[in-house]
């Protein structure tokens, strides 16, 4: 099984991207993966609307928009494709998580975007 965790810009893979990836395997957690990547270029940023109740998402996962946008950071592709890699080491592919649909979607989101099949 593959623990995953994805900390991402926003809460809609569809406009926002992921920044880091992280997961272990659950049976062998000195496997691990973690790799921080640069936004896709157009991702969103969810803000401050203190009247919604919404918080901007770098405070939640302490990262800065010049961290995310860092042109020397990998590319989401890259990202996603050493995920992959990496996940074919481990003898479960079972994904958890603590809201692993929440990371799952924005994994496949992303894949598609970076057309990785």
């Amino acid at each position: 099984m593959i623990v995953v965790d994805v900390e991402t810009t926003g809460l809609f893979p569809e406009k926002h991207s992921i920044v880091s990836i992280g997961a272990l395997e659950f049976d062998n957690p000195l496997n691990q993966f973690y790799q921080e990547n640069r936004v896709w270029e157009g991702a969103e940023i969810i803000d401050d609307d203190l009247e919604k109740g919404v918080v901007n998402a770098l405070k939640v996962n302490g990262f800065t928009e010049e961290q995310v946008r860092f042109t020397n950071n990998y590319s989401l592709k890259e990202s996603i494709g050493n995920f992959i890699k990496w996940s074919e080491t481990c003898k479960e592919k079972t994904l958890a998580g603590h809201n692993v649909v929440f990371d799952v979607s924005f994994l496949k989101d992303s894949a598609y975007r970076s057309e990785i099949e």
